[in-house]
């Protein structure tokens, strides 16, 4: 028997993240290959997309690189994604680095006819066509809720990742530090990754855009803080928690965020907290990142997610099948057999 011909991971990526794509092709040129797409648009500003080489796409292992930063996006790239899958992928991976969407799920008893968006957006990947092997996988870094898993449909493969991994390697430089979680959501999250460390849970008080955040188990006095969270937005929370963190005690704040979001150029906010010595996010919103590690490389630290994302796609072709079961499946495919 023949040994069975390689074929390169095609990744197809959103335009604002072709710097991530560059990366990840980069370090193993051999594993992957950028699809290519034109992006345009009508003059009615609705999307005029198209793929340009279907061999990328036909009996091949394909990944979309996703970048909802706007509804918009999120209309246009999954007109996308289902483009690719039905022009004959054999598997598909979508990644999503970050889901806005699940920091907007508040529904109150009061409020019934308020939008869950979450589980709008989930409903609408969960609709993705198959491959022709597996179900599409839609993998998301650090999402804000871990519920939202529970939303999506049987269609879909949902794969829920942390990007806090990329954190450990710079703990060792923070001495007597206590990693802290700014609210219940954020412990439930992370709480499982820094085992071993001593641990100070907040409640966060919501007062229309005002934030209070107030310790509510352990103590940080004479401690080097950690706070760990998903996302940064607003920067509300985390001005907050730092500043009730300082008058607990503490020696001195660290912060992470996995998503650096910073509508707006919230960063800013965060130049003048008394007591803030770093903030660390990843790429995720890569044009972002890279504004505020420019602007300030002193206070900001970016982590690149790509190595990450390049594990986790050639993770997905060894999970869906061995070499010899994929040979014979593409046998049948090419052959004609039944």
């Amino acid at each position: 028997m023949n040994s069975f011909p390689f074929n390169k991971v095609s990744l197809f990526f959103a335009p604002r993240m072709k710097r991530l794509a560059m990366q990840i092709l980069s370090a193993c040129p051999d594993l992957f290959e950028l699809g290519r797409v034109r992006w345009d648009h009508f003059q009615n500003e609705f999307p005029d997309f198209e793929v340009l080489d279907l061999s990328q796409v036909e009996h091949r292992d394909v990944a979309f690189l996703a970048s909802f930063e706007t509804p918009g996006d999120i209309f246009e790239q999954f007109g996308l994604m289902r483009v690719l899958i039905r022009n004959q992928a054999l598997t598909f991976t979508s990644i999503i680095p970050c889901d806005q969407a699940a920091t907007m799920e508040r529904v109150p008893e009061d409020h019934p006819g308020t939008m869950a968006t979450e589980k709008v957006l989930l409903q609408m990947l969960s609709g993705l066509p198959q491959p022709q092997i597996g179900l599409p996988r839609v993998v998301v870094y650090d999402i804000h809720q871990l519920v939202s898993r529970l939303i999506f449909g049987d269609g879909v493969l949902p794969v829920l990742r942390t990007a806090t991994h990329l954190l450990k390697p710079e703990l060792c430089l923070i001495p007597n530090m206590a990693v802290v979680f700014p609210d219940g959501g954020a412990e439930k999250r992370f709480g499982c990754h820094f085992r071993g460390f001593d641990q100070v849970l907040c409640h966060k008080h919501r007062s229309g855009e005002e934030r209070r955040v107030t310790i509510v188990e352990g103590s940080i006095r004479g401690k080097n803080a950690l706070i760990v969270d998903d996302i940064l937005l607003s920067c509300a929370t985390a001005i907050s928690c730092i500043e009730t963190l300082m008058d607990e005690g503490a020696e001195g704040v660290w912060l992470y965020g996995t998503h650096g979001r910073f509508p707006q150029s919230s960063w800013k906010k965060l130049l003048s907290v008394n007591g803030l010595r770093k903030v660390w996010i990843t790429d995720s919103f890569p044009e972002m990142a890279n504004e505020v590690v420019t602007a300030n490389p002193n206070l900001f630290q970016v982590f690149s997610i790509a190595e990450t994302i390049r594990i986790e796609l050639l993770r997905g072709r060894k999970d869906i099948f061995s070499p010899i079961n994929r040979y014979l499946v593409q046998s049948e495919i090419f052959q004609g057999g039944n």
